[in-house]
């Protein structure tokens, strides 16, 4: 189960002990990653890795395998405390079973020895290299357990000299889906804003260009922090501006494609995409859905939370004008005959429709939700949400019961019409 702190990183160097207390079966899978360590060596030349991962888990039910997802990695070596463990690929899937298995309670130190080519997953650049979206291509893990967060740690070796680095943060624990890093001969320009240091570097984009393109950066996180009510949960916040055309959400650090933010340089208006990704610093990260049914409270969220940050810095106008936007890219599924509730568990036809649900319609239903509770409930309501389940994992009936808990109404009406299947 997720806590702000679930254990010290230190933890993932332990050996294999019984809980006194056996845990309860609530991830897929039947355990519950605790930390993971990873010692990664990059070949610069030939664009692979080699390295070691030390994961300490719980098993919440008697195991004879544990599963994560298949890749292109090769593994050298496993052991669960010091003793081999054999693995095979299944169905997409690699089984590593245990020399004996795990009984419920128990915790357990998997080391594994591994190298490759990841086949997603890890982006290189002329200079440097960062993660990207598919975290379980560089290491050993599954990611549809998005609400499995645990502490991680990286420990980069054999980098040139003066190269900058950045990584997920290591104070709280995060999901697979959100944890990262990278590395490079970048630029970099850090601002103090409070009791947070915002951290922009890039190896296409100048210092000067990072200032200006990412000057609204503490304001937005100013705005998040009220709407939330939770104080900004990063002591450091990194924007990496890639080559790549892309926005991606991280734990402490955010992937910014360099055409998608150098728009802000003659429209300082267009600033959705950095807008986007930090508010995940709250939705989507330090909230986690408990499984991808729930993935709307994350997107939906977030890119309301941009118009709000829209109509609060910039007007009215530019509100509507994402409301609007929303409004047609829901309408282009609606036409092609996939309109679906927002808590929909099933498989979407492809990305573009799964966004016009999950994000688009998503944010409508705040929009919608805003105009019948009004202004202080629904603030209200976001607050209580944030600050009740922070550190956690969300499911949509959290959301109602924070809404009706500061409007005093009755809404189920309402979720059964635009959330529940």
């Amino acid at each position: 189960m997720r806590v702000f702190a679930k254990v010290l990183m230190a933890a993932a160097l332990a050996g294999c002990a019984s809980a006194a207390v056996p845990a309860s079966p609530t991830h897929e899978g039947g355990y519950d990653i605790v930390s993971v360590a990873l010692t990664l060596t990059p070949n610069l030349t030939v664009h692979s890795i080699s390295a070691e991962e030390v994961m300490t888990l719980q098993a919440e039910q008697p195991l004879s395998d544990l599963r994560f997802d298949a890749n292109a990695l090769t593994i050298q070596s496993a052991t669960f405390g010091g003793r081999a463990a054999t693995w095979r690929t299944e169905n997409n899937k690699l089984i590593l079973t245990p020399p004996r298995a795990l009984h419920a309670g128990e915790r357990a130190v998997l080391r594994i020895v591994y190298t490759g080519a990841p086949a997603r997953g890890l982006v290189w650049e002329e200079n440097g290299f960062y993660t990207s979206y598919f975290s379980c291509d560089w290491m050993i893990c599954a990611l549809d357990r998005s609400g499995d967060a645990f502490a991680f740690r990286v420990d980069l070796q054999g980098l040139p000299a003066g190269w900058r680095q950045f990584s997920a943060e290591q104070a709280r624990a995060y999901p697979a889906h959100v944890q990262g890093f990278g590395a490079g001969a970048w630029n970099e320009v850090r601002v103090h804003d409070g009791a947070t240091e915002f951290v922009y570097a890039s190896g296409v984009a100048s210092e000067a260009d990072l200032r200006a393109m990412l000057s609204e950066t503490p304001r937005m996180a100013r705005f998040f922090e009220h709407a939330a009510g939770v104080p900004f949960p990063h002591a450091v916040f990194t924007q990496f501006v890639s080559r790549e055309s892309e926005a991606q959400e991280g734990a402490g650090f955010a992937i910014l494609g360099d055409d998608v933010v150098r728009a802000v340089l003659t429209d300082p208006h267009e600033d959705w995409a950095s807008a986007h990704e930090l508010a995940h610093s709250y939705w989507g990260n330090l909230l986690t859905p408990k499984d991808w049914s729930h993935f709307w409270l994350s997107e939906g969220l977030t890119t309301f939370m941009t118009a709000a940050w829209k109509q609060q810095r910039w007007g009215e106008a530019d509100y509507q004008r994402e409301v609007t936007l929303a409004t047609q890219r829901w309408q282009r599924a609606r036409d092609a005959g996939w309109d679906r509730p927002l808590a929909f568990a099933g498989a979407y036809p492809d990305l573009r429709t799964r966004r016009a649900i999950q994000y688009s319609k998503g944010m409508l239903f705040f929009v919608e939700l805003r105009r019948q509770v009004g202004e202080d409930s629904f603030w209200r309501g976001v607050q209580v949400y944030t600050s009740a389940h922070a550190g956690g994992v969300v499911e949509s009936a959290d959301m109602q019961r924070a809404m009706e808990q500061t409007s005093g109404r009755d809404l189920s009406a309402l979720f059964r019409e635009w959330v529940y299947p």
